[in-house]
């Protein structure tokens, strides 16, 4: 058996380079898949990839008889070629393909480019866009005081008057931004409410024994209030149960 290890070999090579291909293939499909890509080289370098991955594949499953004879015609091709005279046409080749293959990209960014972005996908055109709404509008300090007008004009104490399900309005009495008073007319405007009061519970859901402004801004070792937890649980818990 002196052929063998050669035909081995080939197999071997073959299927190196049938995995290799076909993982190339699997990558530039899937990239081109990730970004959307209508690109035809990027799909055509997929599409060559998966063929080269397939051919290869098929040769190393050859039969020992016809890979043997492929072998010796790969052979003898390569000594047709190294024992062919010079050609000046074959000479130019290289340098016609590499041109080609310039061309060929040159032709790909046109035609990518000639493409319309989807608007979607346009973050940095999104954000351009938003920017120049805010401008038009009169800038942030507008913008900040169209939000402030429209969180004004709705009444919670209105909006609760409608509420039939149950309503849990958990207050603390050293909130700084929503007051006991808030809390108490939201209580008495929507028709099933229970109101929690806590004294010492801030507006970040902590509690102090200080005053209110000491612990305006908490810091990272503060917890949030476990009786305050405890009672929200409580209340889902009963009117859950109950189906409302």
């Amino acid at each position: 058996m002196p052929d063998f290890p050669p035909l081995w070999s080939w197999r071997l090579g073959c299927g190196a380079v049938a995995g290799l291909a076909a993982a190339g293939a699997w990558f530039v499909a899937e990239f081109g898949a990730s970004i959307g890509s209508r690109s035809p080289l990027l799909w055509g370098t997929a599409l060559a990839l998966a063929v080269v991955a397939g051919l290869t594949a098929v040769t190393a499953l050859l039969p020992r008889s016809r890979l043997s004879a492929l072998r010796a015609a790969v052979a003898a091709c390569g000594r047709r070629l190294r024992d062919a005279p010079r050609n000046a046409a074959l000479e130019r080749l290289g340098p016609a393909l590499l041109v080609l293959g310039s061309l060929t990209a040159v032709l790909n960014s046109a035609l990518v480019l000639s493409q319309p972005d989807d608007p979607a996908d346009d973050d940095q055109g999104a954000y351009l866009h938003t920017a120049r709404e805010i401008r038009a509008t009169g800038g942030p300090l507008a913008l900040v005081g169209q939000l402030l007008r429209s969180e004004f004009a709705v009444s919670p104490a209105a909006e609760a008057r409608g509420v039939t399900a149950p309503v849990g309005i958990f207050q603390g009495e050293k909130d700084l931004q929503v007051t006991v008073l808030d809390a108490t007319l939201l209580a008495a405007a929507a028709p099933h409410a229970e109101l929690h009061l806590y004294p010492d519970l801030t507006h970040n859901l902590v509690e102090t024994d200080g005053p209110a402004r000491s612990a305006a801004l908490p810091g990272p070792d503060a917890l949030v209030s476990t009786r305050l937890t405890n009672d929200i649980a409580d209340f889902l818990t009963h009117h859950l149960a109950r189906g409302g």
